[in-house]
């Protein structure tokens, strides 16, 4: 009798304490609180498991942390969470007053296919590449061929991939374009997007011209020179171009003579000078019936288009003959057609 008297005091101190809410949250009313936590739903992601369970039960509520794994569908997250569990004696039930978390890992299921790839490869991704400055208006769009994709789930908050891109031999119009660049893309785990955070070129991309290094001439034109007595004069124009640099988007040290054949003697006669490349759709100063004229090799600053050379097609690969602005009146285009010489 007396035994059974000296265990009295312990249970009912166990009793007490259990009255006063120190105690342990089931594993499983845990795991289905947290799963209508906005941490999870805003990511419109379900928890998987929940593991790693740790109880500190105090006067306040059960504290935990827990390892949390969830997933979207798209996106497998991992999350290290603390929470504080409180049982509410009069409803009967536990509910969590707070929830924090540390993300540890944040992992895309699926690295990015050619179909997310081509959906990405737009005007101002190839920009990137610093072709002409990188502005878009000096943007080729060539033809590529995906070499390789790498998921990097490394990064505990942003998941990366690497696509290695191949230019070798394409081509657009007088442009043949060599070597490779690397697509660097990042990733939205929500809706499991991928975004583009840059395009580096290879230390062996390049891009040539086929008009490096020839001559052209232009048909004859007449130009009117006034003064106090008016009259008409021949005129053609001859260019030799020098190298392209793809960076500028320029052929650079060019050479271009505008030779009068009324008078015998040379006209004009420059060196030393740059034909930019540079995309004349948007802004098209140009009565243009042809659409296939969309870039031109032009110089001079603030839209000075004369005296440039238009592509007439993105399928024109020999440019044997060239077409060259010669000027603009009254919404009409004036062409001088130019053929190779050397």
């Amino acid at each position: 009798m007396k035994k059974t008297l000296s265990l009295l005091p312990v249970a009912c101190l166990a009793l007490l304490l259990t009255a006063c809410g120190s105690r342990e949250i089931p594993d499983d009313a845990l795991e289905d609180l947290l799963g209508v936590e906005a941490l999870f739903t805003d990511r419109l992601a379900g928890i998987t498991s929940v593991s790693d369970i740790t109880h500190q039960p105090g006067e306040d509520g059960d504290t935990v942390t827990a390892t949390v794994v969830s997933d979207n569908g798209f996106t497998v997250y991992t999350d290290q969470c603390t929470a504080l569990a409180v049982y509410d004696e009069e409803k009967k039930n536990w509910v969590l007053e707070s929830v924090t978390s540390v993300p540890a890992a944040v992992e895309a299921k699926k690295e990015p296919d050619l179909y997310v790839v081509s959906g990405l490869m737009k005007q101002d991704t190839y920009a990137l590449l610093g072709i002409g400055g990188g502005g878009e208006e000096s943007v080729l769009l060539p033809a590529y061929g995906v070499e390789s994709s790498t998921l990097d789930n490394t990064n505990p908050v942003q998941p990366m991939a690497r696509v290695g891109l191949d230019f070798e031999g394409r081509t657009y119009g007088w442009f043949t374009f060599h070597g490779g660049a690397t697509l660097t893309l990042d990733y939205e785990p929500v809706h499991g997007s991928w975004t583009v955070r840059d395009l580096t070129p290879d230390e062996d991309f390049d891009v040539d011209c086929v008009l490096e290094g020839r001559t052209y001439r232009s048909e004859m034109f007449e130009d009117h020179v006034g003064g106090y007595t008016s009259y008409w004069q021949d005129y053609d124009w001859t260019v030799t171009f020098g190298e392209f640099d793809w960076r500028k988007g320029a052929l650079t040290n060019c050479e271009r003579l505008c030779y009068d054949h009324t008078e015998n003697v040379e006209y004009i006669h420059e060196t030393g000078l740059d034909y930019t490349i540079r995309n004349i759709e948007k802004n098209n100063p140009f009565n243009l019936d042809n659409p296939h004229y969309d870039w031109v090799l032009y110089m001079g600053e603030g839209g000075f288009y004369e005296d440039s050379f238009v592509m007439r097609s993105t399928d024109d690969f020999t440019a044997d003959p060239l077409y060259m602005w010669e000027r603009t009146e009254y919404d009409r285009d004036y062409v001088l057609e130019c053929t190779l010489v050397s």
